[in-house]
């Protein structure tokens, strides 16, 4: 995404909903989750769908999952959507933990 005279690159995951990742991670004192969400920019002119749904949670290792982040775009319906959305998040609460961190794409339906 980007005018020419500045092009945001990033290093990516393209996948299409529905899409699970899981990421095994040891968590460090203070440490910090940060990812963005985007669409194909193709998607707005689509003459169907209502978006995809972006979900980060954390697994750990009892099983216990715990959703950190979630973000509806529909950028068909708002175009100022096709744009990175950058998010942090803070893994405090797992110092010293070994966790999953789940990634979750869904097609969104009205």
């Amino acid at each position: 995404y980007g005018s020419e005279s500045r092009v945001d690159r990033r290093r990516w995951i393209y996948s299409h909903p529905k899409t699970d990742l899981e990421i095994n991670h040891h968590v460090r004192q203070h440490e910090m989750f940060h990812g963005s969400c985007a669409m194909d920019p193709s998607v707005a002119s689509k003459p169907f769908g209502d978006g995809v749904e972006f979900r980060v949670g954390v697994t750990v290792p009892d099983g216990t999952y715990e959703e950190l982040y979630r973000l509806v775009l529909n950028p068909r319906a708002d175009p100022n959507q096709l744009r990175w959305h950058d998010f942090w998040i803070s893994l405090d609460k797992y110092d010293g933990k070994d966790i999953i961190i789940k990634n979750i794409f869904l097609f969104v339906f009205y």
